[in-house]
This record gives C-alpha cells, sequence and structure tokens, in this order.
C-alpha cells in the first residue's frame, strides 16, 4: 500500500530524526478511501490514482483569528476548507487533463494563526475551535468544517507574532519536530519550516544526503525567494547571504521544485533555475493548488474559490496551471 511515511525532527540538535514506518495493516477506521492507522497516529490514505502518482492539496496563510474571546471562522477559511474536500473527481484544467484524485494530504505553509495566540489554534470550546480543530493533524474525514485528508502544516511569521511560541511548540508536538519529510510515493517532500535557517540547512543537507540516487525531491517553507511578484523575500524576513547558503545545500541530483506561502499571491517563478510555486492565501484570496506528481512530471494547478456570503464553497475556476519535468540528476 502505497502512503505518505513521515520522518521528522524530535529534539535538539534539529539534525535529529525519527522514523516512523508505512502502516498499511493496522487501521482502526475507515470512511472512504481514507483509513487511519492506529501506530504513532500516522495516516494511512490507499491512494485512487495510480501508484506511479500522488496527489497533494497545497494551501498557505489561513490566518485563523480571535474576537478576543472565542477564534473566528472566516467565510474565507470555511469556502477553501469546502473545496478541499470536494475537489476530488472534478476534472483537471484540458491542458493538464484527467480529474483529482483523493490527496495523500494537504500541506498548509504557515500563518496558520493571525497572531500565534492559544485561542487561535485551539479555542477555547470545541464547536468554535481554531486552526488545530479545522485542520485536523488526521483529518476528519466526512466531518463539516474540517479538513478530511491528513494535514501536515509548517510555521509562518504570524505564528510567532510578539515572538509567541505557542503555535511552533504545538506543531512540534503534532510532527514530533520542528521539520520532517515525508515519503509521498514518487516524490520526497521536505518540509523546511518558516525558512532554511541555519539550523534548518544541516538538517536538510542530511535528508538530501540520505535520498536515494534520483529521487525526487520538493521543499516546502513559509517565505518567498527572489523573484516573486509579490515580495515578501527581502532582508525584514531572509537574508540574501542565507539564500545563497539554501543555494549551496540543494543538491540538484534531488530538488526539482519549492513551494513556499507568504507574499497570499498565487503565482510560479524560477528561482536559481528552479521551479517555484505559491498557492496564495486562504483567508485573502480564497486560492489553493492541486498537485499531482508522478516519476517524470509535476502537473500544479491554482483554483479559485467561490462561495456565497455565508463561506459556503458555491464553485470556482482554476485560474491558471504549470507541468514540468522531474528530471534529477544521478
Amino acid at each position: 500500500m502505497n502512503a505518505i511515511e513521515e520522518r521528522g525532527t524530535s529534539r535538539e540538535p534539529a539534525t535529529a530524526t525519527r522514523r516512523i514506518g508505512v502502516f498499511g495493516g493496522a487501521l482502526v477506521a475507515a470512511v472512504g478511501t481514507v483509513a487511519i492507522a492506529a501506530a504513532a497516529a500516522l495516516v494511512v490514505i490507499p491512494p485512487a490514482d495510480p501508484t506511479s502518482q500522488a496527489t497533494i492539496f497545497v494551501v498557505s496563510d489561513t490566518h485563523f483569528n480571535d474576537n478576543g474571546i472565542v477564534p473566528e471562522f472566516s467565510p474565507a477559511n470555511r469556502a477553501v476548507i469546502e473545496a478541499l474536500n470536494g475537489l476530488p473527481g472534478h476534472a483537471y484544467p484540458p491542458g493538464i487533463g484527467g480529474v483529482v484524485s483523493t490527496p495523500r494530504g494537504v500541506l498548509v505553509l504557515g500563518d496558520l494563526t493571525d497572531g500565534g495566540k492559544p485561542v487561535q489554534w485551539r479555542g477555547r470550546w470545541f464547536w468554535r475551535g481554531g486552526f488545530d480543530l479545522r485542520y485536523p493533524r488526521n483529518g476528519a474525514p466526512g466531518a463539516a468544517d474540517r479538513v478530511w485528508w491528513p494535514v501536515f502544516a509548517l510555521p509562518g511569521n504570524h505564528d510567532q507574532a510578539s515572538e509567541r511560541t505557542f503555535v511552533i511548540e504545538a506543531l512540534t508536538e503534532r510532527y514530533g519536530g520542528r521539520r520532517y519529510s515525508l515519503d509521498c510515493g514518487p516524490i520526497q517532500l521536505l518540509v523546511v519550516g518558516c525558512y532554511a535557517d541555519a539550523e534548518a540547512r544541516v538538517w536538510l543537507a542530511e535528508e538530501l544526503a540520505l535520498a536515494p540516487s534520483g529521487r525526487p525531491v520538493v521543499l516546502f517553507q513559509h517565505y518567498s525567494f527572489p523573484g516573486s511578484e509579490f515580495g515578501g523575500d527581502d532582508e525584514r524576513w531572509w537574508t540574501a547571504q542565507e539564500q545563497q547558503q539554501l543555494e549551496s545545500v540543494i543538491d540538484r541530483r534531488h530538488v526539482v521544485a519549492i513551494f513556499h506561502g507568504h507574499s497570499h499571491g498565487p503565482e510560479s517563478y524560477r528561482w536559481t533555475g528552479l521551479p517555484v510555486l505559491n498557492p496564495g492565501s486562504a483567508e485573502h484570496n480564497r486560492t489553493l493548488a492541486v498537485v499531482r506528481a508522478s516519476d517524470v512530471r509535476i502537473d500544479v494547478a491554482w483554483y479559485q474559490v467561490e462561495a456565497d456570503t455565508s463561506g459556503h464553497w458555491t464553485g470556482g475556476a482554476w485560474v491558471k496551471h504549470e507541468s514540468f519535468p522531474i528530471a534529477p540528476g544521478d
């Protein structure tokens, strides 16, 4: 059974890793094609797509807020969650072809909360929960106003506002480390964190060294890269020296693409020759990206969610798409 296999950092130094097997046989609950594994709370999804393909959904900048007492569940976030749950089975744009398969998971690329407050993360009551309720670690198959698929998230700058550490600590507990690796069928996903700081670069170098020769790797972080149409890559966030140091770490035999959030605009561009892609912001413009990967190429389609005044998904449109070959060297 193909599944996402997770390997994360569990303690300092940042290079320490934990390894979790693929739990294909210890299933305790199932709804449709989604099954929850008993061991280590690792969700295993028997994919609806061929074994040589993997589908993931990517969103960012959900910015869950609060009114001072309870978390707010904005119409935009409700509509995006309904779209995430409902998109499987819909046709891709003609330039890509086929239909959207059941995703192996949802990647959320930071600024999960607007201010890093506990109330924005976990809420005060179950029915008024924040990000942690709406985007549950293992998914909530069939539940209203909650993502059905496994969720893999990383922090953004808003999650650390006013030097708050609650969301960082909650994510570390959720995934067993501040950064982690996901085995997703034909590709490897490396969840770097807010950005590739010194500790992350050490960890990244070790993970790339572990990857088999020719194994395609995709990186995920929050901050933008030079070349972004919407900015967010300047010295306020991470320095040119840090960007150059990341470039020196990346092994082109493995890394084939980078995804980020932060700047809110759906876009694709190139940094040092690598495809860089931003799904846009769930809260600010109701966009998301659907990624279909095989062992020879990656297709990415951006979806604009339409909603009524209550925030219920009423439809949407594919606003752009891009395909690029996977050709890591040996």
